[in-house]
């Protein structure tokens, strides 16, 4: 990200400034693309900022070589592909995050799956090593439960592990977690 920064977008709009100043239309072309990468490529404000100087290199340079009428019409394309652009830089990050959030909860009951057990125990024994303060383990079983599955149905079972998992959450701290794991046994007789 650094290299990004503090190397390439430079670059982008030296070579930008270099275009536009030779009086080329190829490089209002070449605005546009950069102005859609800025998003992609920054966090949010510094992508702004960077369009904004994009924009302060874009207008003087070429009104002075286009007839203004075009010019009005290369700011606003200019600013449509950069609003686009941050648009889709949104879409897509809400939808990274909702995807993280489903590969980390269990559907069934929202609680945190078996996949960030190990990594999260790992953490915790070097959190605690280093801090050199206890931690607690705490494993849940819900006794017969195979027989409620069994007797009343898998949709009840279901309902029961739902509200299990809403009790612990409802009654843990902000540093606790809750995982389910959802353990099978398997009959090999």
């Amino acid at each position: 990200m650094a290299v990004t920064q503090f190397a390439l977008i430079p670059t982008i709009l030296f070579l930008l400034i270099l275009l536009l100043s030779n009086g080329e239309m190829i490089g209002v072309f070449w605005c546009y693309p950069a102005a859609g990468a800025f998003h992609f490529m920054l966090p949010r404000r510094k992508a702004w900022t960077a369009t904004l100087v994009l924009f302060s290199i874009v207008i003087p340079l070429s009104g002075s070589f286009v007839d203004p009428m075009l010019g009005v019409r290369i700011i606003a394309t200019l600013a449509l592909v950069s609003i686009a652009a941050a648009v889709f830089v949104r879409v897509i990050s809400e939808q990274q995050r909702q995807l993280r959030l489903q590969a980390m909860t269990d559907p069934l009951t929202g609680l945190l799956n078996r996949m960030l057990l190990n990594e999260t125990l790992d953490w915790a024994i070097e959190q605690s090593k280093r801090l050199e303060l206890p931690m607690t383990l705490v494993t849940l079983d819900i006794d017969h439960f195979k027989r409620v599955n069994d007797i009343f149905g898998h949709d009840v079972g279901d309902e029961v592990l739902r509200q299990v998992s809403g009790l612990l959450m409802s009654r843990m701290r902000r540093m606790d977690k809750v995982f389910r794991w959802d353990y099978i046994t398997c009959n090999t007789s």
